[in-house]
């Protein structure tokens, strides 16, 4: 079936994914918009199958028997669908109530309205590097953008996995084809602090990063990406 957006998320933590997908099912209404999770399991303990299994039929799941990176395991789930739009989305997010206004997914989806969006999300800062001349990147926790632009862009490059640089390098590679960075509709510019560790702005989303990394792999992995980035969109 072609739904109006398939969202994709990674995971190999049940101890975050369990409360992002609790959080979707109660926050959600799916008589509202045609759209679909798709969880991608990469180490997950064998238990967790049948949970898997039992989740509503507006979820499906791809099951990897050992730990993969996201930019890896989000291609893998997005080489599945058929969707107008793909998301993404990190399961260690968790959708809050927002009775005041529509439902949360149609805010992304809409947006895409104007031919000239090509990704969206509730978390956009100006990009400020001496290094790095561009305009706009997103943080990826929460995500959407057109297939045909997925396709193009051959997703997340696997060079960033585990994680950490593949939002921002997907954002600049969006802005190179021509399209623009949008928020979520009803969603006002509210600055994001990365040093906060979480995210809510005025849009229905916690953003808790529980990275899986230990200190110093996190630390190794942001240095060698920043590298990656700074060599890929240096200054002329």
């Amino acid at each position: 079936m072609e739904r109006e957006i398939s969202i994709i998320i990674p995971s190999c933590n049940y101890e975050t994914l369990l409360p992002c997908v609790t959080s979707i099912i109660r926050y959600t209404d799916f008589r509202d918009v045609n759209a679909e999770f798709v969880i991608v399991a990469n180490g997950l303990p064998t238990t967790t199958r049948d949970w898997l299994d039992a989740l509503p039929p507006y979820f499906r799941y791809l099951w990897l028997d050992n730990k993969s990176g996201v930019c890896k395991s989000t291609n893998l789930g997005a080489s599945t669908v058929e969707s107008k739009l793909i998301g993404k989305m990190d399961d260690d997010v968790e959708i809050m109530p927002w009775g005041v206004t529509p439902n949360w997914i149609k805010c992304v989806i809409t947006p895409f309205s104007d031919d000239k969006v090509g990704l969206v999300a509730p978390a956009v800062f100006d990009y400020k590097s001496e290094h790095i001349k561009k305009d706009k990147s997103i943080v990826g926790f929460l995500m959407a953008t057109r297939k045909e632009i997925w396709d193009k862009l051959g997703g997340f490059d696997e060079i960033f996995d585990p994680g950490i640089g593949e939002d921002t390098d997907f954002s600049f590679k969006v802005q190179d084809l021509g399209y623009i960075i949008s928020l979520p509709q009803y969603m006002t510019v509210t600055p994001w602090n990365p040093e906060g560790q979480m995210y809510t702005g005025n849009f229905p989303i916690w953003h808790k990063s529980a990275l899986s990394y230990n200190g110093n792999t996190k630390l190794e992995v942001l240095k060698r990406n920043e590298f990656t980035l700074i060599q890929r969109y240096k200054n002329i």
